[in-house]
């Protein structure tokens, strides 16, 4: 019986293996306004791809720093930073301009989710924030862009970060979904069963 359960635990680690081949990626984002505190300005978040492009998907957060009124936004997007902001590729560009009161630090958190994952090809896609002043002038950083940072979504290969202002952390956040939960609880029990059957 023990060797037939080993096979059946084994099949079923297989299967799990196949549907979790790749896992959303989560990142946190801080941004120092400290040395704006007291200014009010704008928050812009953009997801960019060629028509070519694999899809791709980004789900943000606001951790800490209240955000504000929404005043533009264009493409997919769905919801704000007040609650959850969704920007989605389908339709090759995606932004978001939102108010924000500049203080402490602004926290996000963002879920890169999306076919690019594990999709090869060659034409990728840009996740960038940008921070304006109220009279539209960038903020806290030296690209001629306004953009602080760009993670650019490498179709099969991952994310590569460029941080353009001193005013900004991005640091990768391990979360384990359920399926690779159950995965290694199924592996754990599958080598039990075979220690046991050993002895």
């Amino acid at each position: 019986m023990y060797p037939l359960a080993i096979r059946l635990l084994l099949t079923l680690t297989l299967v799990l293996s196949s549907a979790v081949s790749h896992a959303d990626l989560f990142y946190r984002i801080d941004i120092d306004t400290r040395s704006v505190t007291g200014s009010s300005g704008l928050i812009e978040l953009s997801l960019a791809g060629l028509e070519d492009s694999p899809l791709a998907a980004a789900e943000l957060q606001s951790l800490y720093g209240g955000a504000g009124e929404v005043l533009d936004q264009f493409g997919n997007v769905a919801g704000d930073l007040s609650s959850t902001l969704t920007l989605a590729s389908d339709m090759g560009f995606a932004d978001i301009l939102q108010q924000q009161q500049f203080g402490d630090v602004l926290s996000l958190q963002l879920r890169l989710a999306g076919d690019w994952l594990d999709t090869l090809a060659d034409a990728g896609l840009t996740f960038a924030i940008k921070l304006w002043s109220a009279d539209f002038q960038p903020l806290l950083n030296v690209d001629e862009t306004g953009d602080l940072l760009r993670l650019q979504l490498q179709p099969g290969n991952g994310v590569q970060v460029e941080l353009l202002s001193e005013f900004v952390m991005v640091r990768p956040i391990a979360i384990a979904s359920p399926p690779i939960l159950s995965l290694a609880f199924i592996g754990l029990v599958a080598l039990l069963c075979y220690r046991r059957t050993a002895t």
